[in-house]
């Protein structure tokens, strides 16, 4: 299991987050752990900081699509005026995720990267 204050100081970065917020989301921060350590090699170094980073940005993405779930953003229009935006903190985590992500992949198993498209 990696060191839950290490994982949950790297959370509180990417995730923007401090204290009992931040704690809020230990739950979802081991999973997401776990989760990667799964996937990593028998061989890998569990303590390499790269790890650490990928599972804090996957919990912080998963943070913001529970937050921001059945929300699409703001829509109106308007005479002479039209305003669409979609909160694209979201997208940008998700590329943060996949970044981090493609850091470690030398260390995953199935070395699977993700990239944006």
């Amino acid at each position: 299991m990696l060191d839950e204050e290490r994982l949950l100081a790297g959370f509180a970065l990417l995730a923007g987050t401090a204290g009992q917020e931040t704690e809020k989301w230990a739950p979802l921060c081991r999973a997401c752990a776990e989760e990667l350590e799964g996937r990593l090699r028998r061989d890998a170094d569990r303590e390499d900081e790269r790890v650490y980073l990928a599972a804090a940005a996957e919990a912080a993405y998963r943070r913001a699509m529970i937050l921001h779930s059945g929300q699409s953003g703001l829509n109106f229009s308007g005479p002479g005026l039209s305003v669409a935006a979609n909160g694209g903190h979201g997208e940008d985590l998700r590329r943060l995720r996949d970044e981090m992500l493609a850091l470690c992949s030398g260390l995953l198993e199935d070395d699977m990267v993700f990239s944006a498209v």
